[in-house]
């Protein structure tokens, strides 16, 4: 059963999820500039982060009483926070649970909110701002990520 605090997802211990999306943040910058071209192509090709099972953002450890964020929110923290010119690539998350979908949407409203929560999770062809919030199972899903 879910559990949550605030808008992060309650998980019991410091291993596992929480240590995950340490690595993941890491993971997402190190991938992004290789596939983005870098600072020696001034990080103009177009990417993107897809991620499944979003969650809400952030996780809520209970062992250590920290939320932390999730993979959804280091994917946001890459395009927004690290100062890096991110503006061609894409984070689309999908996450299937409407509960779980309505606190994503809370926690990039507070967290990031330059991003336009309402386009963000509107209609993808209307989409100008490159975050995709998508409250959708895994077929569909898929089918709308070949779209963009």
């Amino acid at each position: 059963m879910l559990g949550f605090r605030d808008d992060a997802i309650l998980l019991s211990g410091p291993a596992g999820s929480g240590l995950k999306t340490g690595i993941l943040g890491d993971y997402y910058e190190f991938w992004w500039k290789i596939t983005s071209g870098g600072p020696a192509k001034q990080y103009r090709f177009p990417t993107a982060i897809v991620d499944m099972n979003a969650g809400t953002g952030e996780l809520f450890i209970q062992q250590t009483g920290r939320t932390v964020l999730g993979s959804a929110g280091h994917a946001l923290q890459l395009k927004y926070d690290r100062g890096y010119p991110a503006e061609r690539l894409k984070v689309v998350l999908v996450e299937e649970n409407p509960e779980c979908f309505s606190h994503l949407q809370k926690v990039v409203h507070r967290r990031w909110p330059t991003v336009p929560v309402d386009e963000a999770a509107g209609p993808v062809e209307r989409n100008t701002c490159g975050v995709y919030l998508l409250n959708l199972g895994l077929r569909d899903a898929l089918e709308t990520v070949e779209r963009l």
